[in-house]
């Protein structure tokens, strides 16, 4: 699967090895502890968007060319970070 960084061009791929990661539904991150935490430390405000239920089976990588201000690729690869060491 490609994934694009916000200029159309192909991007290299995070790593998806770890138990939690930004490839997983944002539904199932939000329905662990741990990466709750997590996403409140770094997205905390967007998580209580109007539209965020709309986006519960939508990964953050899919989500991302969405809401590209907010998650930056730079953001994405610390959050897919942080959950690594959940």
């Amino acid at each position: 699967m490609a994934h694009f960084n916000y200029r159309g061009e192909a991007a290299p791929g995070l790593k998806k090895t770890a138990r939690l990661h930004v490839g997983l539904p944002l539904g199932e991150l939000l329905a662990d502890a741990g990466s709750k935490a997590i996403l409140e430390k770094r997205i905390g405000a967007y998580l209580n968007h109007p539209m965020i239920e709309a986006a519960l089976d939508m990964s953050l990588e899919q989500i991302a060319p969405f809401a590209a201000d907010v998650l930056t690729p730079e953001l994405l690869q610390t959050i897919n970070d942080d959950l690594a060491q959940v």
